[in-house]
């Protein structure tokens, strides 16, 4: 009875106009105002945000020959891929990998088409395929004046904003299939990239004053190159007859004298061997027959009279020379003779009147007629 009788009062109490009144009495019977209505807060569920992913499919080599396409893969997730508005912003950089310093940039954004989420799901994805060419590189050379020698980084950046969820931003490396992992990371792999490709000529000149001689040189222009190795085939293109590295030392080009003595049409191969691979250029030498030019050319020494004889052929000759002549003039001077009057025989001596033992024959005289008989005899056969 007694706690059926205290429920029942608290359940009058309950109802009675003056009870809030009392029960917010403070401590010591104090009065005090009623504490105001706080409405529970109202949660709502936490937003989406904008996530961004950002894959290079292309996988870049060592070394990388310009031009060369981009395969991207984009997804977004809790947006959707816009152009008009724009939302979406996409972006080639390059790093000199060697000195570490950011060359530059290039807005690839024109390359983005839109894009909804896809049936069913909250995301969007699309393939970007784009090609790599020199142009992306024109102004690298200021910040990076190496960048034609040096390894680079290439990264792309895509941001995506959506006004509901927020801004996402994801970055894609030069990587394909990640074969560098350190500490469980992914390491992005660098490349030289070749900007020309690689050309090449051939000179082949003529050496002036030898036949069947040329001189052989090569011009060349590339990145990374090696061996500049020049092919000379038979004329029928079966076998090689010359083979020659002709590379630059230096500045300085590597000439080659060639002497081919028969004359036909000579296929050649001049290839410019790099580290990404074997640009060729092609022609032919041809070995015309020798035409020989005479000159009349005109020495002179001193050394001897007559030049290439010594001085005593020299004089040899002279003394040859000199009686060959001598001879035709005395020809000539006794033709003459014997052409000319001829002289009156020979006429008897006639002694002079009283004269004594005078020989007939000479005119002498003599002491006695014995010497003059003796002269006579002696001298002129006479008895």
């Amino acid at each position: 009875m007694i706690v059926f009788g205290l429920i029942v009062g608290l359940g009058f109490a309950s109802g009675i106009p003056g009870a809030t009144a009392r029960a917010g009495l403070g401590h010591g019977g104090v009065a005090t105002a009623p504490h105001p209505f706080v409405a529970p807060a109202v949660v709502h569920p936490a937003q989406p945000a904008t996530e961004v992913s950002l894959q290079l499919i292309t996988g870049l080599g060592t070394y990388t020959a310009l031009p060369t396409n981009l395969i991207l893969n984009l997804t977004v997730n809790n947006s959707g891929i816009d152009t008009v508005s724009p939302n979406t912003w996409l972006w080639v950089n390059v790093t000199d990998y060697v000195t570490n310093t950011y060359c530059g940039s290039n807005n690839v954004s024109s390359m983005v088409t839109p894009a909804g989420p896809m049936t069913g799901s909250t995301f969007a994805t699309e393939y970007i395929t784009f090609a790599l060419t020199s142009a992306f590189f024109t102004g690298d050379s200021a910040a990076c004046p190496g960048i034609a020698n040096d390894t680079a980084l290439l990264n792309m950046t895509a941001t995506v904003t959506d006004p509901t969820n927020g801004t996402g931003v994801a970055t894609g490396y030069q990587l394909g299939v990640c074969n560098v992992f350190v500490f469980g990371w992914c390491v992005p792999t660098v490349s030289a990239f070749v900007f020309t490709p690689p050309t090449s000529l051939l000179h082949v000149t003529p050496v002036s004053g030898a036949t069947y001689t040329f001189s052989i040189y090569a011009d060349y222009t590339g990145q990374y190159v090696g061996k500049v190795l020049l092919s000379v085939y038979n004329p029928t293109g079966t076998s090689v007859i010359l083979s020659k590295n002709l590379r630059w030392n230096g500045t300085t080009p590597t000439t080659y004298t060639w002497i081919q003595t028969t004359p036909a049409v000579y296929p050649y191969t001049l290839s410019v061997n790099t580290a990404y691979g074997v640009y060729n250029s092609t022609g032919s030498i041809v070995v015309s027959p020798a035409t020989y030019v005479y000159t009349n050319e005109t020495s002179w020494t001193n050394s001897t009279l007559i030049p290439g004889l010594s001085s005593g052929g020299a004089g040899t000759l002279l003394l040859v020379v000199g009686l060959i002549i001598g001879m035709i003039v005395a020809l000539i001077v006794g033709r003459r003779v014997w052409a000319g009057p001829k002289p009156a025989p020979a006429q008897p001596w006639t002694p002079k009147t009283g004269a004594a033992n005078e020989c007939s024959v000479c005119g002498r005289s003599f002491a006695t007629p014995e010497e003059l008989a003796e002269h006579s005899k002696s001298e002129h056969g006479m008895q």
